[in-house]
């Protein structure tokens, strides 16, 4: 019985387990699988839009410790929606953003849903000083854009 439960173990692995809400995740699925993925997890109380809030504000987080935050690809296909969106550049995305061993989605996905209200009231709580920095980051940027622009 051992050598059984250790290969259904194994496939179970390889098949991502389970994710957010008890779900099958689909670790390297198709963006289609995952999109749906994600839809799903709305319809069991996560909307897509505070999916992408908890992701944007994790992100943030990132940017002011300056860290790359280890994605699912489910978050990943957020990312690109967000680049497509043009609301984040695929600059900061390749530096911000690195896909999580998959080993480690399915879980990760699982503690994402099951604390996601935690998350977002704990992220929140640290809003004020990212913004701030984050404030600063992009008067940053502007001051050597303009410096770009003067030296062209």
């Amino acid at each position: 019985m051992g050598g059984v439960g250790r290969r259904l173990r194994k496939l179970e692995e390889r098949a991502g387990g389970a994710g957010g809400a008890g779900l099958a995740y689909p670790l390297g699925g198709t963006p289609e699988e995952l999109e749906d993925y994600a839809l799903e997890l709305e319809r069991r109380g996560w909307s897509i839009d505070d999916q992408v809030d908890q992701l944007l504000r994790s992100f943030w987080i990132h940017v002011w410790g300056n860290s790359r935050l280890a994605a699912t690809d489910r978050q990943m296909l957020l990312v690109e929606a967000l680049i497509e969106a043009g609301q984040l550049s695929r600059k900061w995305a390749d530096r911000y953003f690195g896909r999580m061993s998959p080993a480690l989605q399915a879980k990760h996905e699982t503690m994402l849903f099951s604390r996601r209200e935690e998350i977002a009231t704990e992220v929140r709580r640290m809003e004020p000083r990212v913004a701030a920095y984050v404030a600063k980051l992009r008067e940053e940027q502007d001051s050597e854009a303009g410096e770009e622009e003067e030296t062209e």
